[in-house]
């Protein structure tokens, strides 16, 4: 079965690539109002220069002069050097790290991984199953929680006794492990394509880390690249991705029966409902316990475009609907409300008092 997904960024989104740019992958132009964040090709900027200019950009490279490197490539960018430009507001701070976008390397489009799309989906359907799993009290408490765990859930792997040699004891032990069969995982056979967006339809964040570690805080600020969501900058960014689901995994083996089924209307009921009790929660974290940061119109506007989504799918349209939550800072699972009180670990937030990483998908049978 083949579905065309609309999606529709509704705050920022930023999916890590691990990489952190460097003082020399950029420069700043312009000047208060009017800042661009510059990204360019270091290697290309180097032969766009003449052999005089490149002799004099050798040795403030060999000086580490940072700031007279930063002049020197001011003056003698070229558009051919340039791989994107970012508009910044006035407050951007230079001595902070920045994250970078993962980018089409060709065109400098940004996009969102068809695997992170994915996760966020799968991450639904293993609190459902999780539930299900639960309430029938066939947990087994001996396995290891983790992926090992999911496999069990998801029907895909089985419980073995095993004999190890336990040093500690100097003889061997039986102990249960997890015995996966990849081939039968029912995740393989839904695959996403990437949701590529054009230039332009990118921006930088400050963020915050909120870190406790014994009984000492401290916070940082970080740079993001972010994908705008159209409830931050009043402008919609859509893109359209294609998403299948194999219908041949009921014959997996000739015998393998899933423990549900990648039903349309099922897929998007889990993610509704998973992503709006998160949604609940991180709004009482920022109106009870981070209130600086709280700013009510964007959670207004994303718990308002829930109900509507909701009531949307239970009419009888072709295209079904629903939100879920992604990238890096979405953080999802990294904090705890006790008692109004947050037991903290790492938390990361937006500076601007808005969640990261919520994500409308539409989809339509092709």
């Amino acid at each position: 079965m083949l579905y065309k997904v609309k999606v529709t960024p509704l705050t920022n989104i930023h999916v890590g690539t691990g990489n952190e740019l460097s003082q020399y992958d950029f420069i700043v132009l312009g000047y208060e109002d009017n800042k661009y964040f510059v990204r360019f090709d270091f290697f290309k900027f180097m032969k766009s220069l003449s052999r005089d200019k490149l002799n004099w950009f050798m040795k403030l490279l060999e000086w580490n002069n940072v700031e007279e490197l930063k002049r020197f490539v001011e003056r003698n960018i070229m558009d051919k050097a340039v791989l994107y430009k970012v508009r910044l507001n006035r407050n951007f701070d230079l001595s902070k790290k920045i994250y970078e976008l993962p980018r089409n390397p060709f065109t400098q489009e940004p996009y969102i991984p068809g695997s992170s799309i994915k996760g966020a989906i799968r991450t639904s359907i293993m609190y459902y199953l999780n539930k299900k799993f639960y309430e029938n009290k066939s947990f087994i408490h001996d396995v290891k929680r983790g992926r090992d765990y999911e496999a069990i859930i998801a029907d895909y792997g089985f419980v073995k006794e095993k004999r190890f040699y336990d040093r500690r004891q100097k003889r061997e032990v039986e102990k249960k492990i997890v015995v996966q069969n990849i081939e039968r995982d029912p995740f393989r056979l839904i695959s996403l394509s990437d949701a590529i967006f054009p230039v332009g339809s990118e921006t930088i964040n400050k963020a915050l880390y909120f870190h406790k570690f014994k009984k000492k805080e401290e916070t940082k600020e970080v740079y993001l690249e972010t994908i705008k969501g159209c409830f931050i900058e009043n402008k919609e960014f859509q893109t359209e991705i294609n998403f299948a689901v194999n219908d041949n995994f009921l014959k997996l083996e000739g015998k393998y029966i899933p423990r549900f089924c990648f039903n349309l209307n099922e897929i998007t009921k889990m993610c509704n409902t998973f992503y709006y009790q998160k949604f609940i929660e991180k709004k009482a974290l920022y109106k009870n316990v981070l209130r600086g940061f709280y700013k009510e119109e964007i959670f207004e506007k994303i718990e308002s475009r829930f109900k509507e989504i909701l009531k949307f799918n239970e009419s009888d349209a072709s295209i079904k609907k629903c939100i879920v939550r992604l990238g890096r800072f979405s953080q999802i699972e990294n904090y705890l409300l006790k008692n109004d009180n947050v037991e903290r670990k790492t938390r990361r937030i937006d500076n601007s008092g808005y969640p990261f990483g919520f994500l409308e998908l539409s989809f339509r049978e092709f």
